[in-house]
């Protein structure tokens, strides 16, 4: 098969990008990221250690013509396993935020990662450090 034969029509999507701001450095913004996406044809779902990214994903995706899915993680900064952070997320998730409805779009709720407790016992860490807002 010769892959210059192959249409892709639909974008493939990245699950797993991690975007600013944020305490650690990361290459991109949820902007830059949806500029480059809308340009290569790929959607992507949005992570960030320390807040949700549901609202920046609901407000940018209406500029684009490809998926852009917001995430919440549920890291100390949103109070861990935590069910009303993960209600919040969804309520700025909202696929037209002008309307009260329940329409909504789609997001991923992602366990802890640098505060679970794996994480911090194979880093050799009581706890993530202070600068970095937690």
């Amino acid at each position: 098969m010769n892959i210059d034969k192959i249409r892709i029509d639909k974008p493939i999507l990245d699950l797993h990008v991690h975007i600013g701001p944020e305490f650690l450095r990361r290459r991109y913004t949820i902007k830059s990221l949806a500029e480059e996406a809308q340009r290569e044809f790929f959607g992507f779902a949005a992570k960030n250690h320390f807040q949700p990214t549901t609202a920046w994903a609901a407000m940018i995706s209406t500029n684009y013509k490809i998926p852009i899915i917001g995430s919440i993680t549920l890291n100390k900064s949103v109070g861990g396993i935590n069910p009303e952070a993960v209600r919040a997320a969804l309520s700025g998730f909202k696929i037209n935020p002008q309307k009260t409805n329940r329409e909504r779009g789609r997001f991923i709720v992602w366990m802890p990662t640098i505060h679970a407790e794996a994480h911090l016992i194979n880093n050799n860490r009581k706890d993530i450090i202070s600068e970095w807002g937690c």
